[in-house]
């Protein structure tokens, strides 16, 4: 019979036996069917997609200045015996495709929480929190995460995530090049919808007027803290105003 961690309650220990299910699949039967459609992976080698995802990600998490040195003896432990220059011919942009594609099936999962139980909120069909942030990749990168420039560095990341804080159900995190606006892409209500009846909390960079509007339309509740330039007249002006966050 499996036993509770006392430090842990019933939920928390069933979500992290579902975070373990996830990971596992995610670094072996995943990684390995990834590997194989990028093409990665085309015949019978040592380095399987599995051993190279697991060599890359907890390589680099334990030494971030990792060196192919360094990654090889990550694949000891995995008991993949190849030289240092092995892995290095493997860095290949499929190796760089296949860990793309990872990537995305990890930020796909669906990660639940507890429920928030506040009398309130509960008058909501759902209390939607969402923000962002960008993070600066190396230069080297920048084909595939265009940065911001100039002080933002060549290669970026914007990463945005909702959660609703209702049932503690997390959406996201999707993924833009940093220069990218956040008022854009699949992380928007517009793209990705709020059911009728929800509370969207967020910044003033997410909700333009016109969002405002629409969400009201839609009857939906919108939060956000005012602008420092807000008047009374501030409603009448253009709504093209797309902040880049």
């Amino acid at each position: 019979m499996k036993t509770v961690s006392p430090a842990l309650t019933p939920m928390q220990d069933q979500q992290l036996g579902e975070i373990e299910t996830h990971v596992q699949s995610l670094f072996h039967e995943k990684a390995e069917q990834r590997a194989r459609s990028t093409g990665f992976v085309q015949r019978a080698s040592k380095i399987s997609g599995s051993a190279f995802a697991q060599a890359l990600v907890f390589g680099f998490l334990n030494q971030p200045e990792a060196s192919y040195t360094d990654l090889q003896q990550t694949m000891e432990l995995q008991r993949v015996h190849v030289s240092p220059q092995a892995i290095e011919e493997r860095m290949t942009p499929q190796a760089a495709a296949f860990m793309g594609r990872l990537l995305e099936e990890m930020v796909a999962m669906v990660v639940s929480g507890q429920e928030c139980h506040i009398p309130v909120l509960q008058s909501f069909n759902g209390v939607y929190l969402q923000d962002g942030t960008v993070l600066t990749l190396p230069d080297e990168l920048q084909d595939h995460w265009r940065g911001s420039g100039e002080t933002g560095g060549e290669a970026g990341l914007r990463v945005q995530l909702r959660i609703n804080w209702s049932n503690g159900k997390l959406t996201g995190p999707w993924l833009q090049d940093a220069r990218a606006s956040e008022n854009t892409g699949e992380a928007t209500v517009e793209n990705t919808a709020l059911p009728k009846g929800a509370l969207y909390v967020t910044d003033s960079g997410y909700l333009i007027l016109k969002r405002m509007r629409e969400l009201d339309e839609q009857g939906n509740f919108w939060l956000t803290p005012a602008r420092a330039n807000l008047g009374s007249g501030s409603l009448e002006n253009d709504d093209s105003h797309q902040s880049p966050g």
